[in-house]
C-alpha cells in the first residue's frame, strides 16, 4: 500500500482477508504437497503434524513470520525479525489501512460477495472466478486443530489471535456495508 498515492490516476485497494486457522494449516498443508517448497523435504522427513509445524515455526523466523498474523503483518508492512513481539501495534496498523476509503475489502469465506461489489463497481466484467488451490481433503482443518496439545494450542491462539479480529473487523465492515 502507498504505491496509488504516487499515482497521477484513480486508484484502489484490493484487500481479501482469510479466516486465520484455516489459513495457517492450507499454508502447512500446501508445504507438505509441494515438492520444490524449501521446507517441503525437512516437514515430510520429520513427517511434521500439523502442531509440529506450529512448534517448528517458533524457531524458524520465515515460518514465524508468515504463520503469526501473518495477514496484519504484511498489512502493517512490518514484516521482519524487528517485528516479532509487536503485533498489538501491528495490528492497530493493519485496522487503519483496511478501513481506508481506497480500499475495497473482502474476506475469501464470501468471496461471491466481493465478486459482486467488484462488478457493481465496473471493475471486473463478471462474478466468475475458476476455483484454484483447493484443500484436497477439506475436514483435515478441524481434525488437525483437536489434536493440537496445549503447548500447541496456544501457539495456535497467539498465531491467530490478531488476524482473526482483523478478519472480524473486514466482516463487520461487509455486513455495515451490505446494510447501507
Amino acid at each position: 500500500m502507498g504505491v496509488g498515492e504516487a499515482l497521477d490516476m484513480p486508484f484502489r485497494y484490493l484487500i481479501v482477508l482469510r479466516e486465520p486457522g484455516p489459513r495457517i494449516f492450507s499454508f502447512y498443508q500446501f508445504i507438505a504437497r509441494t515438492i520444490s517448497h524449501p521446507t517441503h523435504a525437512y516437514l515430510t522427513a520429520k513427517k511434521m503434524t500439523f502442531g509440529d509445524f506450529l512448534e517448528f515455526s517458533e524457531n524458524d523466523e520465515n515460518h514465524q513470520l508468515e504463520l503469526n498474523n501473518g495477514q496484519s503483518r504484511r498489512l502493517s508492512g512490518m514484516f521482519s525479525k524487528k517485528s516479532l513481539g509487536k503485533e498489538p501495534e501491528i495490528l492497530r496498523i493493519a485496522q487503519h489501512k483496511v478501513l481506508e476509503p481506497s480500499v475495497i475489502l473482502g474476506v475469501v469465506e464470501r468471496i461471491d460477495n466481493l465478486l459482486s461489489r467488484l462488478v457493481a463497481l465496473g471493475l471486473l466484467p463478471s462474478a466468475e472466478l475458476p476455483t484454484l488451490n483447493i484443500s484436497p481433503n477439506p475436514g483435515a482443518y478441524t481434525k488437525a486443530v483437536q489434536l493440537l496439545t496445549d503447548k500447541q494450542l496456544r501457539i495456535f491462539d497467539e498465531y491467530t489471535k490478531h488476524d482473526s479480529k482483523l478478519y472480524q473487523l473486514a466482516i463487520e465492515n461487509m455486513d455495515s456495508e451490505h446494510a447501507s
